[in-house]
């Protein structure tokens, strides 16, 4: 029970002290265990420069965003998630443990995919300033133990993106659909401080192929905690 309270007042923290969209993972390359799921919190700051073409739309802006996520293990080496960005995205993936260096490989390594959804406002008493961006994503995990309480991980992933961006000046409205194919790379560490307890530190940077301008940096710190509900 109190495990759950701290949980609860962590996530109202979060809930409160964030403002943008969040591009962190919050994870390594292991998969939850089996019938086991994880909750935790994390909050992360950067800055964020929205790709678009349409004159005098400019949603570049310091980002401070608050994460909220659930990971559940399906089978001993298949996860599934969600990862709520408070406020502005959700965030939905699964990843497929292949090397798994608890049975004896050098290092673990997995992939996934994913999907992004994300909404973003800007509004003023003359320009309304609207975004819209949905994200497909292929993520490779890879990660070491370095010590029984210290994880090292990397992870590099490709994203295609759909953005649409709405603009409302003088009763007049102007929009645009972009289509971009993005590189993505982030890692981190994870500190073990109990078998079932960990806090991450981490990094992430997005941008566009074509435009790396538009880019999005990000770090942030993230406290995980798993339960137990089946075998481990």
């Amino acid at each position: 029970m109190k495990n759950i309270l701290v949980t609860a007042v962590l996530i109202g923290a979060v809930s409160f002290l964030s403002g943008c969209t969040s591009i962190m993972m919050f994870q390594s390359a292991k998969t939850v265990p089996q019938g086991n799921l994880e909750t935790g919190v994390g909050l992360a700051a950067g800055s964020e420069s929205q790709r678009h073409m349409l004159a005098n739309f400019d949603l570049s802006y310091p980002s401070v965003a608050g994460n909220a996520w659930l990971r559940y293990g399906l089978t001993p080496n298949w996860d599934a998630g969600a990862n709520l960005s408070i406020p502005g995205s959700l965030t939905v993936d699964t990843k497929v443990m292949l090397l798994n260096e608890d049975k004896g490989a050098p290092l673990t390594f997995s992939l996934g995919a994913g999907g992004t959804f994300s909404a973003i406002t800007d509004n003023d008493s003359s320009v309304d300033k609207k975004q819209d961006y949905n994200d497909v994503f292929v993520p490779l995990y890879v990660s070491k133990d370095v010590a029984d309480w210290l994880t090292l991980y990397i992870s590099p992933r490709y994203i295609y993106r759909h953005t649409y961006n709405e603009m409302t000046r003088g009763g007049v409205t102007s929009s645009e659909n972009i289509y971009d194919d993005m590189w993505g790379l982030g890692g981190g560490l994870r500190f073990n401080v109990t078998d079932k307890t960990g806090i991450l530190l981490e990094c992430q940077h997005m941008a566009p192929f074509k435009d790396p301008s538009f880019s999005s940096t990000q770090c942030g710190a993230g406290l995980a905690t798993r339960w137990g509900f089946g075998r481990d």
